[in-house]
């Protein structure tokens, strides 16, 4: 299946498959400003468009471009939901509805989109599984999703499961899961040994526990593992350096648990 990155915030109450427009994400506004939902816009350094309800006053529209200004979003377009620019975006979607499966806003991690191709076609086709650790909103189990994978997603907080969960639900993504789990929990990974075409750990380093992590991969599975290397301390964020991994680490890594670098 084909996952989109769109460049338009559809914020209108109520969508209808009719009315709805290309390369769009129907997100309520209620759901942004509230915070439920805020985690799907784009990084920050990209800009988006934002389609809105005709009726809005001039006073509306311009408190919600100041509440997406202050939180650094760079909005290049307000779009009413009539007129003719919005009656071109909706002729756009008629030309490409069979072109695109699913659209989102976010830009899952950079590795995992360069990686993807190269993961599926070493599966070989069937259903690709994956365990994604440490999976917070679960906007990478949602990619993997959208594109026909089954993630399970491992979070100890659980107000992060709830979240990934529900956005699964809201894209119509079937077949994956977010569970409150720890990463040290041994005997549950135990459990799923050898299951995984692709473990994922992103944003965090779960050192202690990596060896039950790993167990999860199948022979020939994929580890893509995203961390801070050691210098990074002098720019904020974490601050204790033997918790950051240098070259030799990464070789160490690979040496101690067999992995193949690419």
């Amino acid at each position: 299946m084909s996952v989109n990155i769109a460049s338009i915030l559809d914020c209108r109450e109520v969508v209808s498959s009719a009315d709805s427009i290309a390369a769009s994400v129907n997100i309520p506004w209620k759901d942004i400003e509230n915070g439920h939902r805020s985690f799907e816009l784009p990084a920050r350094e990209d800009s988006f468009s934002v389609v809105f309800e005709h009726s809005l006053c001039k006073e509306e529209i311009e408190r919600r471009a100041d509440f997406l200004l202050s939180r650094s979003w760079t909005v290049d377009r307000w779009i009413p939901d009539e007129g003719e620019e919005f009656e071109s975006l909706q002729n756009k979607k008629n030309k490409e509805i069979d072109e695109v499966n699913f659209n989102i806003l976010f830009r899952p991690n950079p590795f995992l989109m360069a990686a993807i191709d190269e993961i599926e076609t070493s599966c070989g086709g069937g259903e690709i599984k994956a365990i994604d650790a440490g999976c917070g909103s679960g906007r990478e189990m949602l990619y993997l999703t959208l594109r026909g994978w089954k993630v399970t997603g491992i979070d100890n907080r659980k107000m992060c499961c709830v979240r990934a969960n529900k956005l699964c639900d809201i894209y119509g993504a079937k077949g994956s899961e977010a569970l409150v789990k720890s990463v040290e929990d041994e005997q549950y990974f135990e459990g799923i040994a050898s299951t995984a075409d692709l473990l994922l750990i992103l944003r965090f380093f779960p050192k202690e526990s990596l060896q039950s992590l790993l167990s999860t991969l199948k022979p020939g599975g994929w580890l893509l593992l995203e961390w801070f290397r050691k210098g990074a301390e002098a720019f904020g964020h974490p601050k204790d350096p033997t918790r950051l991994l240098g070259e030799d680490d990464v070789s160490n890594l690979c040496a101690t648990f067999k992995l193949q670098p690419k």
